[in-house]
């Protein structure tokens, strides 16, 4: 029964996300897609091709970029998967982040489960992927802070928006704090009274033995943390082509402050399916605060999603082909750590 109600719980979650995403969306296309067809239209007539393969092919530098960064953090626990089969297995995580309503999760379990499928060893599977996530949120963390230094008389201007990426950046702050300090996590536990909030600190108990491991592991956090950084930049770069695909060129400087704001934004609420809705009115929003037009913003917004359901549709052909994949020559070597 217990499960039962887990599995229940878990379904009207999901439903309700899926519910969330679709307001967003209508809102979207209804508050801004229709009012501005006609402008729209006309950008989308004049696209500069040589800016949409850069931003088509960009994915490619972003998935690796990635890809190079979790299998740092695999290496580390002396668990060897080659280059190429990661970044088959994250093109999967895109697959499943499309039809899963379950934010952009659905791709993690997806690449927790291949790999500790290939490793046999599931607490550090997990953990690399968790710690591939969490130094991408450090870094989207920094790079957010930065833009608010950057350009404080707007967020002065825009308080709602200063007040949501400092709560944002607090919680993230606390919950980090959290898994690195286990002290910390059983003292919340034990004053916590919700049972359902006693349940996710359970689960998080649960995960943090194999994450704080990573915490003797200085080298793979360093360069971890380098190649987020990258990824971040080649974001940035890729909404700015994006923009230009659409003959629009944007101030380069209200672009670096303005994307890791979305990005923060969209991966830290989990109110909606894969971000669907949210990503899209966040971007309008957020860049009407430095004066681009709604109809720009919009078609950038629907590029880069129509790029994410691509990289799905590829990932989903991967998926196919792995399935019937069984391990092979997969060697994984027993380590003896100490630690102090």
């Amino acid at each position: 029964m217990i499960d039962k109600n887990k599995i229940n719980r878990k379904r009207i979650i999901n439903s309700l996300k899926l519910v969330v995403s679709l307001i967003l969306l209508t809102y979207f296309i209804v508050s801004i897609i229709a009012p501005e067809w006609p402008e729209i239209s006309k950008s989308f007539k004049n696209i500069n091709y040589f800016y949409l393969l850069i931003v088509i092919f960009i994915a490619f530098p972003l998935i690796l970029v990635s890809c190079l960064k979790w299998q740092l953090l695999l290496k580390s626990k002396n668990l060897n998967i080659s280059l190429s089969k990661l970044i088959g297995l994250y093109l999967v995580g895109y697959f499943f982040n499309n039809i899963i309503p379950i934010g952009f999760l659905g791709g993690d379990f997806v690449r927790i489960y291949e790999t500790a499928k290939q490793t046999k060893n599931t607490p550090d599977s997990l953990a690399a992927v968790f710690m591939e996530r969490i130094m991408g949120v450090i870094a989207l963390m920094m790079f957010a802070i930065f833009s608010i230094f950057l350009k404080f008389q707007l967020f002065l201007k825009n308080p709602t928006v200063l007040l949501i990426i400092i709560c944002i950046i607090f919680i993230l702050i606390i919950f980090i704090w959290m898994i690195f300090s286990p002290k910390i996590l059983n003292f919340i536990k034990n004053i916590i009274k919700i049972n359902l909030l006693k349940k996710i600190f359970t689960k998080l108990d649960e995960w943090t033995t194999a994450i704080n491991r990573y915490k003797y592991e200085k080298r793979a956090l360093f360069y971890s943390f380098i190649y987020s950084i990258i990824y971040n930049l080649l974001a940035i770069f890729n909404v700015y082509f994006s923009f230009l695909t659409f003959n629009y060129k944007p101030n380069f400087l209200d672009v670096f402050i303005i994307v890791p704001i979305i990005l923060l934004i969209v991966l830290s609420a989990p109110i909606t399916s894969a971000g669907l809705g949210l990503f899209e009115n966040a971007i309008v929003y957020l860049f009407s605060l430095v004066g681009v037009l709604s109809s720009i913003s919009a078609l950038v917004a629907l590029l880069l999603r129509a790029k994410v359901i691509l990289l799905g549709l590829i990932g989903s052909i991967i998926y196919f082909f792995i399935r019937s994949d069984k391990p092979k020559n997969f060697k994984h070597k027993n380590k003896k750590q100490s630690y102090d």
